[in-house]
């Protein structure tokens, strides 16, 4: 049991006991009612969280092995999930390749096991600027194509796997977050990459 479930339930026992002896109101009794129900409802909620987490330990355990992905608890309340570009996407495409697709079907089965919890999806790219004519014709810069190939992760979990659209928010972050030396080849490929982050 959590620590924030552990704390709501102190408060409502401490309530009961202060207020259970002779002079607890209709509305006071309805407002610690109230306070029981959103501490049954968080707790479920973040139950099914981490059952979404264990499930996608297990069904991706061949892509974590192969470095494909990383998956990583933040809190009770987060889950991120990092996968590299090049699992994604052809350098010089925004278009998921099949392995990709394959990969994102086996995430949405896990995200929907929490189906109260958003979805953030995050693209990154490393500092150069872009240089492929065919990329570069159609978007302006580090910016615009970090958000276009979260978007189009995010494409794929509505039309291909239907996840609710309400659930999912677009980022992208262009080169200011980096994981790695944007001075080395290495380092630039890490920086390359979409994040899925899981919140309850």
């Amino acid at each position: 049991m959590n620590k924030t479930i552990i704390a709501c339930l102190l408060m409502l026992l401490t309530a009961m006991t202060l207020t259970s002896c002779k002079t607890m109101s209709p509305s006071e009794y309805e407002a610690m009612q109230q306070k029981a129900k959103q501490a049954d409802v968080l707790a479920e909620r973040l139950n099914k969280l981490t059952m979404a987490y264990d499930a996608m330990e297990q069904d991706l355990k061949s892509e974590i092995a192969d470095q494909r992905i990383q998956i990583e608890k933040l809190s009770d309340h987060e889950v991120k999930m990092t996968m590299q570009q090049d699992v994604l996407f052809a350098s010089t495409s925004i278009i998921i390749n099949q392995k990709g697709r394959g990969m994102l079907a086996k995430i949405a089965k896990s995200l929907k096991r929490a189906p109260d919890a958003e979805i953030k999806i995050v693209g990154h790219t490393d500092l150069l600027p872009i240089t492929n004519p065919k990329l570069k014709k159609r978007f302006l810069d580090n910016w615009e194509l970090s958000a276009a190939r979260a978007a189009s992760v995010a494409r794929v979990m509505i039309w291909g796997e239907q996840i609710v659209d309400s659930r999912i928010h677009v980022v992208g972050r262009s080169f200011v977050e980096p994981v790695a030396d944007n001075r080395t080849p290495e380092g630039r490929e890490k920086n390359r990459r979409i994040e899925i982050f899981l919140i309850q």
